[in-house]
């Protein structure tokens, strides 16, 4: 994996950190930007470790093989309503990629 590095977790150390996230009612989520999509062998870096299912998972990067800027959020149904229930929050997120045309069209 290109970019600054990118460091492995020993065993046991995400499913630990979802169970204490979980007895606190926090999110778990998982940047997989330089890591998602096939890049680890597994389609996310994080289904090396059995057990672990984040909340939210960020990908970007390798969406368009590097070709075009693109990225997207993926999360659990539940927390989507929470934050987009109605019209009122539908502007609660923006984007440093948004309206890249070229992006978009592939």
């Amino acid at each position: 994996i290109q970019g600054k590095g990118v460091t492995e977790t020993p065993p046991g150390y995400l499913k630990a950190a979802q169970d204490l996230l979980r007895k606190h009612k926090a999110l778990l989520i998982a940047d997989e930007v330089q890591t998602g999509l096939g890049r680890t062998g597994d389609f996310y870096a994080y289904q090396h470790e059995e057990g672990v299912e984040p909340d939210l998972v960020c990908v970007a990067k390798s969406l368009s093989g590097g070709y075009v800027p693109v990225s997207a959020t993926l999360g659990k149904e539940w927390i989507f309503k929470k934050v987009y229930s109605s019209m009122d929050r539908v502007l609660v997120h923006s984007a440093s990629f948004g309206a890249n045309a070229q992006a978009m069209a592939a």
